[in-house]
């Protein structure tokens, strides 16, 4: 197969339903180690960055109508968590693939925190095994983590 995606939904207020908390089927997240990151790269987001993002295709209203953004729960829109997330894969394979997207096999990483846009994003890497390169996401204003648990497995040549 060509891709295989695993989502998990956190909806505010949605909790109690009785279902299952996890499946067999969950690819894991890796936590990050304790020691010093072998690699760290900062990102500055831009204020207009989810208004440029909208032009992927992804029109939803939380991530540029104050309103919607209010009536979600947040005091200002957010970006696009998928934005965060590219934003890191980048910066992992620019660091460990040397820029070359066909060595970026698999990913996985939770996303557990918003970012607004503007704020700088800093990725802590770390060389794990398995060719997987570990990353967490922090906001580099509030230091709060946005993404974590995060790997990339890196191919030698390609996947």
């Amino acid at each position: 197969f060509v891709l295989q995606n695993q989502v998990s939904l956190f909806i505010v207020g949605a909790g109690g339903w009785g279902g299952p908390r996890s499946s067999v089927h969950t690819i894991d997240i890796i936590k990050s180690p304790s020691r010093v990151p072998d690699a760290s790269l900062e990102y500055q987001t831009s204020v207009d960055q989810a208004a440029l993002y909208r032009m992927t295709g992804d029109l939803n209203p939380l991530h540029i109508s104050p309103e919607a953004a209010s009536l979600l729960g947040f005091q200002t829109p957010i970006l696009h968590g998928l934005c965060s997330l590219g934003i890191s894969v980048r910066q992992v394979m620019a660091t460990f693939a040397g820029n070359d997207a066909a060595r970026v096999c698999e990913m996985k990483v939770r996303m557990s925190k918003p970012v607004l846009p503007g704020q700088k994003l800093r990725t802590d890497m770390w060389l794990g095994d398995e060719e997987k390169v570990l990353f967490r996401t922090t906001v580099v204003e509030t230091e709060e983590v946005c993404l974590d648990g995060g790997w990339v497995r890196i191919g030698k040549i390609t996947c």
